[in-house]
Order: structure tokens, then sequence, then C-alpha cells
């Protein structure tokens, strides 16, 4: 767990996917860039690379991308020079750790960069030996340049999850008010405090943001306030008093490359937003208060 990144550095992450961690990742990070003016890095850890589709324009991803977080976790090995026997670096076009950044065009006096991913990014995982401590020394080199770093997280635990948590100060969890989310939260707590535990520091520490309430449908979720009761039974996390109904606009504003609240007819969205945005900047700045 990164104890000496500047700025604080928030996971979002649930061993279960399909529950807008990806939306919410995304809007977070356009909303506190254009309405909170913040510099904001947007790190995709998950192969199924979502937040990079949600952020780049298909032609740019298909056109190629200069380099992605899988060349941080796994760069790429020496090869045999032809007719020399010598091992060589694959060559590179800058030295600068920015160039694996994309700037995301926004309104506002903020910034939002994005760390991309692809689908190769699951090929960490067959060698995970010595990874999970290099995204945390990467944003290291970057980390001046940013007010806050959001990192989506893959829905499982991995070299992946664990290099993720190694670069953060604090961990989110966003949950569907199903069956199963009294089951998964104290999993995810589990987890961080079996990781915890194998650093062997008294000082390591990873702080638990808060349980945030997406996808809430009352077609599906009648009783989804009742769950939540179950879920705070269960867990010591407390969950965010602002919650997200289900929308096809979500669905609609990674199709669009834009936040869920440039969709048409989004103001509910847009409430539901700002509303979650406030309390977790209060959040966020109690627990950065409580550290000093």
């Amino acid at each position: 767990m990164a104890d000496q990144i500047q700025p604080p550095t928030v996971s979002l992450v649930n061993l279960k996917g399909g529950v807008g961690k990806t939306a919410l990742s995304v809007n977070l990070a356009y909303a506190l860039a254009e309405w909170h003016d913040m510099r904001v890095l947007l790190v995709d850890i998950d192969p199924q690379f979502n937040a990079t589709q949600h952020l780049l324009d298909e032609t740019v991803i298909v056109a190629g991308l200069e380099g992605t977080i899988k060349d941080i976790l796994d760069p790429p090995a020496p090869t045999i020079g032809v007719g020399t026997g010598k091992k060589t670096k694959k060559k590179r076009s800058s030295a600068n750790p920015r160039r694996f950044l994309h700037e995301i065009g926004i309104n506002g006096g903020g910034s939002l960069h994005l760390l991309p991913s692809l689908l190769d990014l699951s090929f960490v995982n067959r060698n995970p030996a010595d990874k999970s401590g290099r995204l945390e020394r990467y944003l290291q080199q970057v980390d001046d340049d940013f007010d806050i770093i959001l990192i989506d997280c893959p829905p499982t635990i991995s070299v992946l999850t664990m290099a993720a948590f190694n670069a953060s100060r604090y961990y989110l969890i966003p949950v569907t008010p199903d069956y199963f989310a009294p089951i998964g939260i104290p999993l995810i707590e589990e987890e961080v405090e079996h990781f915890l535990g194998n650093l062997h520091a008294d000082s390591a520490e990873m702080i638990p943001l808060g349980i945030a309430y997406t996808i809430v449908d009352k077609r599906w979720h009648a009783n989804w306030e009742e769950v939540a009761n179950r879920v705070a039974s269960a867990s010591d996390i407390p969950a965010f008093e602002s919650h997200f109904t289900y929308s096809k606009r979500w669905r609609d504003c990674a199709a669009n490359h834009q936040p869920v609240y440039r969709e048409p007819s989004s103001g509910n969205q847009q409430r539901q937003l700002e509303h979650f945005v406030d309390e977790f900047l209060e959040r966020l700045e109690e627990a950065e208060d409580a550290r000093e």
C-alpha cells in the first residue's frame, strides 16, 4: 500500500462484475475534472478495458496505442539481435513516463488523463512474480501532475488487484443491492486485510471510503433498502447516502464516449452524481485530515 504517493489514490473494487464499477469510475473522474477543476488520472487495470473503451474512440484503439498499463506491469522482454547473439531492448519512442497517458478532452478548468488497458493485460497473470509493485513505482513518477488518482480494478483477485492495492491509499466498493451484496463485501474486506497483513508493516493501511449503491432498480430491487440494512449488519464500512438508480443513459454515455450528464434528459443522473461527488470529496477530505 503506497504511503508516499501524493495525491490520494482510490481503488474502485468489487469481486463481482456488472455492478457499475467502471461507469462510476469514469463518471466520477469526469465530474472531479469538470465540476471541481481537479487534475484527475484514471487508471484502467481491468483486462476487459471498459474504461478505456468509454474514454477513447474505437479508431484510436484499433489504430494502436503507443503503450498501455501492460507495458508498465510487464515491460517488453529483451530480444536477441540478429547476427549478434546479444540481447537488445525494444526501441522506445521516449523515456518520458507520461507517454503512456492519454489526455481526454473536457469542459472546465481541470484535466483528465487515462492510463489505458487492453485485453492482453490478462497475460500478466501468467507470470505474476515481482509485478505487484510496478504500478506504484510508475505512479510515483507522474503523480505531481495530478490532484487525485482513481483505479478501475478487475472483478477478481490477481496480481492486477494487488498492484492496484499497492498503489492505493483508499478503496471504494460499488455494489448492486442484490442477494450477493452482504456476502461479497466482507470477502473484499478480508482480502484487503490479508493484503495488508502480507506487507508486515504496522503502519500499513488502506482505508475504505464507503459502499456506493449502483444500478438500483426498484423493479428488481424492491427491497433494496432491506439489502442495505443486511450489508450494514455484515460490514462496518459506511454506505454513501446517495445512490444511483438504473437508467439506460449509463450505458449510452459509454457508447458515446462522454459522461452521463451530457446525455439527453439526464437531469436525474446528474443530480445523483452531484450528490455522490460532494459526499465523496467530503469523506476523502476527512480521511486525509485524519492522516495528518
